[in-house]
């Protein structure tokens, strides 16, 4: 296969032992996974290496597109792994905050006007790491709902005082847990992850804080990064997503950033249509 000249210094700066992570910023239809799944084949077979794919579906497909010696899965499935090996055996509910804020004893009215701004705001709490990361206080709370924006017709001292007490009984039930569990339980629980030589991450625009927390966890003392996504792609905000992540993943990380802008996905004519809204496509 003929490597574009950006591709060919993505390989150059995995096999540079001077450059540790690196952040691979790829424009849509770039060959983004392509190139990725190449500079596993280039790593060493006697060490630990990790895909984290945005879903299982696509960590299924790269199964049998990467080496042996790099395992693909989500963050997810690693969260879920830290918590089997430590013997927490939970079923996985997705309404489980729902079923748990049914037995706060609130009145009907306030049952109305704050279950669902109380398990969305949970959800943000935990995908931001409060109680886990950060202290789960009123004012971080606040923060919270300011932020995204949580729509409600009550009072938010009360969402606040509600959603606070929700997270706390969520903690002390371990019996069953829901998908953002799955990634702050182990966290909160101080629960070793599996850690390796290096670490990829694929979607990198849509991670949150807790995932940059796991990313820290799941690598090796000299472990490295490499990150690849397109900020302009960020569209998952809405579940707690930081639009900035790629950002924040340069900075947390010291990241050497790397370019990955030619497009193979459309003609040369639709590119340049393109062009006329975004000035950074190229073809």
């Amino acid at each position: 296969m003929n490597w574009s000249t950006e591709q060919q210094r993505i390989f150059s700066a995995l096999a540079d032992p001077t450059l540790r992570h690196l952040l691979v910023v790829a424009s849509a239809g770039s060959g983004k996974t392509t190139t990725i799944v190449q500079c596993t084949a280039e790593l060493s077979p006697y060490v630990a290496h990790r895909f984290l794919a945005f879903n299982k579906s696509i960590a299924t497909e790269l199964e049998s597109r990467l080496p042996r010696h790099c395992i693909a899965s989500t963050f997810h499935s690693a969260g879920m792994g830290a918590l089997k090996r430590a013997g927490i055996k939970s079923r996985i509910d997705a309404q489980k905050t729902n079923f748990l804020l049914r037995k706060q004893g609130l009145s009907k009215t306030d049952f109305q006007t704050y279950a669902s701004a109380a398990c969305r705001l949970v959800s943000y709490a935990k995908n931001a790491g409060l109680g886990a990361l950060h202290s789960a206080d009123t004012l971080a709370f606040q923060r919270l709902l300011t932020h995204f924006d949580v729509q409600h017709e009550g009072n938010d001292a009360e969402l606040i005082s509600i959603a606070s007490k929700l997270l706390y009984s969520s903690n002390n039930e371990m019996s069953f847990i829901d998908f953002d569990d799955m990634l702050y339980q182990p966290l909160r629980m101080g629960l070793p992850f599996d850690r390796v030589a290096t670490l990829f991450v694929d979607e990198a625009q849509d991670t949150n804080e807790i995932q940059r927390a796991i990313l820290r966890r799941m690598l090796a003392p000299t472990g490295r990064l490499v990150a690849v996504g397109d900020p302009s792609q960020s569209i998952y905000g809405f579940r707690g997503a930081s639009s900035d992540a790629m950002s924040l993943l340069r900075s947390e990380f010291a990241m050497t950033v790397l370019p990955l802008s030619v497009s193979y996905r459309c003609s040369v004519l639709v590119v340049k249509e393109a062009q006329l809204y975004d000035k950074g496509l190229t073809i």
